[in-house]
């Protein structure tokens, strides 16, 4: 699933955190691995990872993200 490179994703597993892809973020809890695999290179894939929040489930390719571990509780904007 995930190799010995991607150590700083694994450490986040389980924790509440916030994924960002140009204007597109979620907060939640990273969960891992996801059940669907991701084009990474130019010739292979990956499984990426889940975050779970209170009424959503995303799949994501992990290292088209920013993930980012989430100290404190904030307020979210939904649209700006």
């Amino acid at each position: 699933m995930f190799t010995l490179e991607d150590h700083e994703v694994l450490s986040l597993i389980g924790r509440r955190v916030r994924v960002r892809n140009g204007k597109h973020t979620f907060i939640g809890t990273l969960n891992a691995p996801s059940a669907r695999k991701f084009p990474r290179g130019p010739n292979g894939s990956a499984y990426g990872c889940v975050v779970e929040g209170k009424d959503f489930k995303l799949e994501f390719a992990w290292w088209d993200w920013t993930i980012t571990p989430v100290t404190q509780r904030e307020r979210l904007i939904a649209a700006e």
